[in-house]
This record gives C-alpha cells, structure tokens and sequence, in this order.
C-alpha cells in the first residue's frame, strides 16, 4: 500500500520542508499500525521506536497519577506521537487510542537522521516541541 495515498507528508508542518529523497525514505520505511480504543500508542514506561502520525482517529494525551488517568487534550490527523520523547531520549508520552487509529511509524533512526540532516525538520523540532 502507498502511504502517500493516505497522508501527504506536505500537510504536516514538521515535514512540509523536507527534501523528495527523504520524503522517499519515509515511504519505503515507514509502517501502517491500527489502534483499537483504549489501546495505548506510547507509554510513559519505554521510549518508542517509532514516530507515529495518526492518518484518522482520535487519541488521548493523558496524565496519569495516583487518582488515575486523566485527558490532557485529543489528538487527531496530522499529529505526532512519541517526537519528544524520541528526541528527550525519555518516555515523557502517555497517549492511547479514543477510537479506531490509523497511524504511519517512522522508524526512530529515520526521525534522528531527520533531524540531523533537514534543517526545517529541526528548527520544528525546537521551536514547537
């Protein structure tokens, strides 16, 4: 399956800059993942190895303390889950599924490079995260 037929990378401000070589690589690397509600996509307990960004669907960024769990904010398409805690080299990312999500994963190597090597990648990356 192209995953270009369901996400145009261009959309997302994190990867609207990036080079078509690059563009290229995440197409031929990345993963489609389906999510069933409830299930979580990153936890506060490992550091991913992937970035995912959810193509549909919503999920939760939640809080998670001695009173339980708690919503911080919904997520939808377009956004990126487990960027930061890649790029802190820290679990700092509790996010679940709301309803049915589709995401893409980047592999985390791929995200690295990225930032390594695609300056608009990076000034995203310090400037939103």
């Amino acid at each position: 399956m192209d995953i270009f037929s369901k996400l145009n990378l261009k959309k997302i401000n994190a990867f609207a800059k990036l080079s078509i070589e690059n563009q290229k690589i995440i197409n031929e690397k990345s993963t489609l993942f389906k999510y069933k509600p409830g299930q979580p996509i990153t936890s506060k307990a490992t550091i991913p190895d992937s970035v995912f960004i959810i193509i549909s669907g919503e999920a939760r960024l939640l809080s998670i303390n001695d009173k339980g769990r708690k919503t911080i904010t919904k997520l939808g398409s377009g956004v990126l889950a487990g960027l930061s805690s890649i790029l802190n080299a820290a679990p700092i990312e509790e996010i679940s599924a709301s309803t049915e999500v589709n995401a893409l994963a980047i592999p985390d190597s791929i995200i690295v490079d990225l930032y390594n090597n695609e300056n608009s990648f990076k000034q995203y990356c310090n400037t939103t995260l």
